[in-house]
């Protein structure tokens, strides 16, 4: 149950619950850790 949103590009998006709670799990793959510089077309390099 439940859905998957696989976005990229910066697709814009927007996620609403309804009358329910929402819960959203986002993953990055490879993983963030936290010392990363976005290069100027909103990616970043791979180390």
């Amino acid at each position: 149950p439940g859905t998957m949103y696989a976005l990229n590009e910066h697709d814009r998006h927007y996620l609403r619950g309804g009358g329910q709670d929402m819960r959203l799990v986002c993953v990055f793959n490879p993983p963030v850790t936290g010392q990363e510089v976005h290069l100027p077309d909103g990616s970043y390099a791979l180390e």
